[in-house]
């Protein structure tokens, strides 16, 4: 069985000469909203050589397997398995379970990616949107646009930029176009730039701009209302019903320590129970100034002045150079293999 985590972007899974739609998304309240439009053949030509010089690009960079607490630098794509997007760890508690009967250890949860599905669900229904009016276009703030190629939604190639393509008419000015001779320009008009974000194929996702990534497949509340379910990742720890609400309440008014909450899920090191209290508190000695600043009572305080810190701790982001001896946080983990 091929490994999910192999996989990487390949510009000759679908024709990038195949048909084409243009699709714009706004969010309204907690749903993704929008509509497609038709070009003329010149627009066609444009927008079909900025598909194929984007897939080219990707070909050329070096593929930088997803891992929950990775920053891609120059030169690389992130690859985003499909495969891990669509699969959910199991409970802690089941796990722990299953160990006991079994007299072993009980093994990590089964790997995975948390995103919103809402981008991808629009995405697969391009050509199935309606028809953007030019009149909606003036009037609305569009989050980002998309290239899709393909007519079958299951195998769809998307080239996503996160922008708002549309330029309003200013009140007060007069636009106007040169030809042959001098127009004036009464309809919306549509500015796309030659290079791409992101590109969402059926088998996983190419990410060129990570912050994009983050913005329109993690900042939405389908994913805040998982905070409690990403914090049973704590329960080997023996947390109480008030410390999981303390962290979680944190997570929800600090993204950062959100993101930190999501990677300590994902990685999946505290959940399969190997991990235990002890353990923690002789790290915090180790890398983070000592265990007095995370502890009231001879418990975590996820309420305390320095949980970011202790997120860090517990997220493996404080470590000390084996030959400097100097404390040092990591911005960005990849596992070796």
């Amino acid at each position: 069985m091929t490994d999910p985590n192999d996989w990487e972007f390949k510009a000759d899974s679908v024709a990038l000469d195949g048909a084409m739609t243009l699709v714009l998304a706004r969010r309204k309240a907690k749903a993704l909203v929008g509509g497609k439009m038709e070009f003329a053949n010149d627009a066609t030509d444009a927008l079909r050589a900025m598909v194929i010089a984007t897939a080219a690009t990707i070909q050329g960079l070096k593929r930088q397997p997803y891992e929950p607490s990775v920053r891609i630098g120059a030169g690389e794509y992130l690859a985003v398995p499909d495969a891990l997007i669509e699969k959910a760890a199991r409970p802690a508690a089941k796990m722990a379970k299953t160990a006991d009967q079994a007299g072993t250890k009980p093994p990590r949860p089964t790997e995975h990616i948390e995103t919103d599905p809402a981008v991808r669900k629009f995405l697969r229904n391009a050509s199935g949107l309606d028809l953007l009016a030019a009149g909606a276009l003036a009037k609305a703030r569009f989050e980002f646009y998309a290239v899709v190629v393909g007519s079958d939604p299951e195998t769809r190639m998307s080239f996503v930029r996160k922008m708002n393509p549309t330029k309003s008419l200013d009140a007060g000015k007069h636009w106007f176009s040169f030809g042959e001779r001098l127009a004036k320009v009464e309809q919306p008009l549509l500015s796309l730039d030659d290079h791409f974000d992101l590109v969402v194929t059926a088998e996983g996702i190419a990410v060129l701009n990570q912050t994009v990534f983050d913005a329109l497949f993690r900042d939405a509340q389908t994913l805040v209302d998982r905070y409690p379910l990403w914090a049973k990742a704590f329960s080997t720890l023996g947390l109480d019903d008030a410390q999981t609400g303390d962290l979680v309440t944190r997570c929800q008014r600090d993204l950062r320590l959100a993101t930190r909450l999501r990677q300590i899920h994902e990685s999946g090191h505290l959940a399969a129970g190997d991990i235990k209290l002890d353990q923690v508190l002789e790290e915090a000695d180790r890398v983070a100034g000592g265990r007095e600043q995370f502890l009231v009572d001879g418990k975590l305080n996820f309420d305390c002045a320095e949980m970011p810190t202790l997120l860090k701790l517990l997220n493996d982001d404080l470590f000390v150079g084996s030959l400097s001896k100097a404390t040092y946080e990591a911005g960005s983990k990849a596992r070796r293999k």
